[in-house]
Order: C-alpha cells, then sequence, then structure tokens
C-alpha cells in the first residue's frame, strides 16, 4: 500500500499481492487510514470507522487476477469503501 499526504488528504494505493493475510492487510489500513486503536480489523469495522473519517481520502484499488483470502478480502473492502464514498463527499474511490 502507498500514501501520499496532501494539505488535509490522503491517497492511498491498496495493493492485495502486498500482503500474505487479511490480518495484515487490516493492520496496513488502520495504520494509513489513522483508525483508532479500538479498530476491530473486521470488514464492519471498516465501514464504521471509514465513515468517521472528516479529512480528504481517495482510496485507490491496484486491480488483481489473484484468487486468494486477502485478494477476496480487498475486493469486499473496495465495495464497502465505494458505498461509503456514495455518501460521504470527502472519500473517493478509483480502481486501477
Amino acid at each position: 500500500m502507498n500514501t501520499e499526504a496532501r494539505a488535509n488528504s490522503r491517497v492511498v494505493m491498496i495493493n492485495a499481492a502486498l500482503y500474505s493475510t487479511v490480518d495484515e492487510l487490516h493492520a496496513e489500513l488502520k495504520r494509513l487510514l489513522g483508525f483508532p486503536d479500538y479498530y476491530g480489523a473486521n470488514f464492519s469495522a471498516y465501514r464504521d470507522c471509514l465513515e468517521d473519517v472528516s479529512y480528504n481520502l481517495e482510496l485507490a484499488f491496484k486491480r488483481t487476477d489473484e484468487e486468494n483470502d486477502v485478494a477476496q478480502a480487498v475486493q469486499k473492502i473496495a465495495g464497502i469503501s465505494a458505498e461509503v464514498a456514495f455518501t460521504k463527499r470527502n472519500i473517493t474511490v478509483r480502481f486501477c
């Protein structure tokens, strides 16, 4: 995952190929997105914390042909992110 900070905004690239486990992916999401210590490292907690993001955030999901647990988790996170972005103007989602 790459992150780029701009004035009161972040761009985060999420690439499933960089992680061995779903737990590792969630730990990196927590770190890069500044989620609180109580982040539960699951999809429901991801949605809850993402809905609380107040800074401008662009999430860029790298497409993959992988078919493992991490790739499936990234796909689920991308869907959740798109749903949240639909109602929050400060979050955008793109696929590359």
